[in-house]
């Protein structure tokens, strides 16, 4: 198509169901997000969009007419706007919303809400922000990919926390490395202090421990049983 010529970049699907379908598009039950990738020949300027695709069995796949749903990235941001992520939202049931990778016009990495009715039209909601974070994320690399939100609940309070995953580009070795060093570590330790002593241990009781129900075994097939072997 016109908007994806030079490609596509990854997005999501959303499994509808019930009452949901009648109201879809197409009344297909799967319906699939990508982001389109447009490429000028001439100036090799990028025009990245977002669009949809609809399924009823997940074997014929189409188009949606009106592709696509934002023909391109919102002002402050540059065409590296991608990946979408569409869920329900669950604090306004009968809405979606649309989570998208950007890059700031300054090259910096962020992420994008928009919001939805129809999976159709989307309205831009604004960026992600991380008020509680001291700035740490003002400028975490130069493009943000692949973002999800979840929601997870907390098994000690029982509090709901939304959870953001995403590949940030442009993340400095120094800025990686003593993370993956604690990392490493923490993993180090948990195996030295946790599982070989455990490991150890149960290899010193094994031998003491299984011949109890073996001698259990054979006195219960002994006594008129029926046993095996």
């Amino acid at each position: 198509s016109s908007y994806d010529l030079s490609g596509a970049y990854s997005g999501n699907a959303i499994v509808l169901e019930g009452h949901e379908v009648d109201a879809a598009p197409t009344r297909a039950p799967f319906q699939l997000f990508y982001t389109g990738n447009l490429k000028d020949p001439v100036t090799d300027e990028r025009t990245a969009s977002q669009c949809l695709v609809t399924s009823g069995d997940l074997t014929d796949f189409a188009k949606w007419p009106g592709n696509p749903l934002i023909p391109a990235h919102a002002e402050g941001y540059t065409s590296h706007y991608r990946d979408p992520q569409v869920f329900r939202d669950p604090d306004r049931p009968g809405e979606y919303r649309m989570l998208i990778g950007v890059q700031r016009a300054d090259e910096t990495g962020a992420a994008v809400l928009y919001r939805s009715r129809d999976l159709v039209s989307w309205e831009l909601e604004g960026e992600l922000s991380f008020p509680g974070a001291g700035g740490a994320f003002d400028a975490f690399g130069y493009m943000w990919e692949c973002p999800g939100l979840v929601r997870l609940k907390d098994e000690d309070t029982g509090e709901d926390w939304d959870v953001l995953i995403w590949c940030p580009q442009g993340i400095t070795p120094d800025r990686e490395l003593p993370i993956i060093r604690r990392i490493a570590l923490g993993s180090l330790r948990n195996k030295l202090l946790v599982i070989l002593p455990v490991g150890l241990l149960l290899s010193w009781l094994a031998p003491a421990v299984l011949p109890v129900p073996l001698v259990a075994g054979a006195f219960h097939g002994s006594s008129g049983q029926a046993c095996l072997g």
